[in-house]
């Protein structure tokens, strides 16, 4: 984790204006805030207000995968914003004296792009603040949205050696928010758009300065369990610098926003900060007559008695989990814990200290919490849809089509031969729609799911698809559910079925298919297998539906809003296996 890190304190306005006259818009301090504020704007489409939560809940997981390792985080950053955002994503620091700035992360879906950057950046190391397009967003800590710019006009501010990757890689818009941590600018996050892209938005903007300030504020955590870390050891190891040390350590300590616990390595609270005692609503007396261990909550101590031993025998320096805390007044605070151990002078494998920094994260799981609770409420809508409308087919096309049948056949026993032939033509283009609106309604609500469960749908569906695809052999091997599974879970199980099935006779080009489906007290299983030519699994579903291809993300999207796991195994030349488990 690197500790060049520093702060530039906020100056004056600057707008930037490139010599083809295109002004750089400057969105003003008041009215960023209130847009970073705001999750999800109440005026935003769902389906954007959805797509910001996600974003943010990944960023989390970037955050939690990183393990406070800050170039780490800031490269999942970079790769998150070019990925959901696109094209290019630079991320820079300020050094250590706020003087200069360095480049410290940066990704493009365009591998070419990405080698490009790369040889540029050979050329220089250091860069002035006065220096690029990043360095009003410095100066000012605020924003620079340019929707469109020509070539010329952005080679004009831009670093020497950046204008040659400018020039070949294309720049059509540009957006740059700061990275704001608690004291001032860290750094900034910028977007490039290519000559092929759209231009970036006022959305674009409010989303990015939100991501910029969980940014600054994971920095500085990052930075600052570093610096406890090493002040902690400093305070075992450097005795001659004792004084200074601890004075160091206690102002960080007493300061930090995260709550700090010193413990023993048998886990008797020796000292915490104010932020704890918050978190818990114990005083420091109180707590230092406790251990740690009191203050888990029930679910989680088991994890929590693992972690601690791991750190205590050595076999792990540090350790991060989410876990609860269960407060004097009986409420539960949500944490994402770090612990870490302090060994004895002189090196010894044996602790003399263990620490626990705790992030509040109560809020976060709320949002989470608040995000599946929205995804299951669209899929029942969804779903609620489907049956209205698959009874509404039934009730009303179907029976006046079949009226109009009877009344056809009537009509043709009073006419010619010759008219009678065109009656009953007429009459088999009827039946045939009949069958076509029969199937549809089905596959919008198979009847036999609910009535009697999932294997006699699967069993109907499969008997439908052999006469409509002779060439493909399907074999079954499923349980008998009947009414054991509740309706959402056969559901959800069904429509992976369905889609699964569907995308075999558009793609695969198989000859044999294989269906199992099993279940137990704990979880029910679908798996769906085909011989054909197989293809290359994405990373993310997301990549699946920018190119068009839905079936897959909404396969991944009903799984995950049931609390289940959807995995997909192919390659290209190779069978394909879907397989979804979700919990009973």
């Amino acid at each position: 984790m690197t500790d060049h890190v520093s702060v530039q304190q906020k100056g004056e306005n600057v707008v930037n204006e490139p010599a083809n006259g295109t002004k750089s818009q400057i969105t003003p301090r008041s009215r960023r805030q209130s847009q970073v504020q705001r999750l999800a704007p109440a005026d935003l489409p769902r389906e954007e207000a959805i797509r910001r939560l996600v974003l943010l809940h990944r960023l989390v997981r970037v955050s939690a995968e990183s393990n406070h390792d800050v170039g780490k985080f800031l490269q999942g950053v970079a790769h998150l914003c070019s990925e959901q955002i696109g094209d290019m994503c630079t991320i820079t620091m300020l050094n250590m004296r706020g003087q200069t700035y360095h480049v410290a992360a940066y990704d493009d879906p365009d591998p070419e792009i990405v080698a490009l950057f790369r040889e540029s950046l050979l050329e220089i190391d250091q860069i002035h603040v006065s220096q690029g397009w990043v360095a009003s967003v410095i100066a000012t800590g605020e924003a620079v949205l340019v929707p469109a710019i020509a070539i010329d006009a952005a080679n004009q501010t831009a670093v020497p050696a950046f204008r040659e990757f400018a020039s070949r890689a294309g720049v059509a818009s540009m957006l740059i928010v700061p990275i704001m941590g608690r004291s001032g600018v860290l750094g900034t996050l910028a977007m490039t758009r290519h000559t092929r892209g759209r231009p970036y938005t006022e959305d674009n903007q409010a989303l990015l300065l939100e991501l910029g300030q969980r940014v600054g504020l994971e920095v500085e955590g990052g930075v600052l369990i570093d610096s406890l870390r090493h002040e902690v050891a400093g305070r075992q190891f450097a005795l001659d610098a004792l004084v200074a040390s601890e004075q160091r350590f206690l102002s960080i300590f007493h300061a930090a926003s995260m709550g700090i616990q010193i413990m023993s390595p048998v886990g008797n609270v020796l000292e915490s900060n104010p932020a704890f005692q918050a978190m818990t609503g114990y005083s420091e007396e109180e707590l230092i007559a406790m251990q740690f261990h009191d203050l888990v909550h029930a679910d989680d101590l088991e994890a929590v008695l693992n972690a601690f031993q791991q750190v205590r025998s050595g076999r792990q320096n540090a350790l991060r989990l989410d876990l609860r805390l269960c407060a004097r007044d009986g409420s539960v605070c949500w944490t994402r814990t770090t612990f870490a151990g302090v060994k004895e002078k002189g090196g010894r494998r044996s602790l003399s200290l263990i620490f626990a920094i705790m992030e509040d994260i109560t809020a976060q799981k709320r949002a989470d919490a608040e995000l599946m609770e929205l995804r299951q409420h669209l899929q029942r809508s969804i779903e609620g849809e489907r049956l209205k409308l698959a009874q509404n087919l039934h009730d009303i096309p179907l029976q006046e089509l079949y009226a109009v049948i009877y009344r056809l056949e009537e009509l043709r026993l009073t006419t010619r031969p010759a008219t009678s032939e065109i009656i009953g033509q007429v009459i088999g283009d009827i039946k045939r729609t009949l069958d076509g609106l029969r199937s549809t309604a089905s596959d919008l609500r198979p009847p036999a799911l609910s009535r009697f469960g999932l294997e006699k749908a699967i069993r109907s569906y499969a008997e439908d698809f052999r006469i409509k695809h002779p060439d493909i052999d399907l074999t079954l091997a499923v349980a008998q559910d009947q009414e054991f599974l509740a309706e959402d879970t056969r559901l959800v199980l069904f429509r992976v079925f369905q889609e699964a099935m569907a995308n075999i006779v558009r793609h695969a080009c198989s000859s044999a298919v294989q269906v199992r489906f099993s279940f137990d007290a704990e979880e029910a299983r679908i798996e769906v297998t085909d011989n054909g030519r197989g293809f290359a699994v994405p990373d993310n579903w997301m990549v699946s539906a920018r190119e068009g291809h839905y079936g897959l993300a909404g396969m991944a999207e009903r799984v995950g809003a049931a609390g289940g796991v959807l995995a997909l195994d192919s390659h290209p030349g190779g069978p394909t296996t879907v397989r979804a488990v979700v919990p009973c």
